[in-house]
């Protein structure tokens, strides 16, 4: 997990000022004014060799077409997924958001993202591959879970070395409580 030290600080640097900022004072109302309030945090703190894509569409070898939340790259590769849950009043669902991102993690090297337009001009026609040292992140605004959940990633064997779990637990009359969750390994 030490590749990718410097956009993991940037994705919780983000993720932080998006709860602080946004949801504290009730701008977010959901999933996708989350995904637009945490990509507005993290596009200014990233270079600009870093591309942002929101919701790129992957096809992965089963032939299932998946569309994580927001991916990170540089100049070549794909260097950040991240899945994003809101459910303020209710508790968040992972297992398929998890799998999604163990689905990608076992294809890395061979999946990529392109930057396809339908019209205008075409400036980008790089393509993306995951990198080897991809992040896959899953962030969540929720309720506190009934059972007790720490590590999602436990049963994928495949993010144990590249993973990275960001809460914000909603609770009454009170701002969220950010926790983190890192391999310890």
């Amino acid at each position: 997990m030490k590749q990718r030290g410097l956009i993991r600080r940037q994705i919780v640097s983000a993720w932080e000022d998006c709860i602080a900022k946004h949801y504290s004072v009730q701008q977010i109302n959901s999933e996708r004014s989350l995904q637009a309030a945490f990509w507005s945090h993290l596009i200014p703190q990233l270079s600009k060799a870093r591309r942002v894509f929101i919701e790129p569409s992957i096809l992965l070898a089963s032939g299932r077409r998946v569309f994580p939340d927001v991916v990170v790259t540089n100049s070549r590769e794909v260097i950040a997924v991240v899945e994003l849950k809101y459910t303020p009043k209710g508790t968040a669902k992972w297992k398929k958001d998890l799998a999604t991102l163990a689905a990608l993690a076992g294809a890395r090297g061979e999946l990529g993202i392109s930057h396809t337009r339908h019209r205008g001009t075409d400036n980008d026609r790089e393509h993306y591959r995951l990198s080897k040292h991809v992040l896959f992140v899953w962030a969540g605004v929720h309720k506190a879970f009934n059972e007790d959940v720490d590590y999602f990633a436990a049963d994928y064997p495949l993010l144990q070395d590249c993973y990275l779990q960001l809460h914000a637990e909603t609770l009454a009359n009170k701002p969220p409580e950010l926790s983190y969750v890192v391999p310890s390994n």
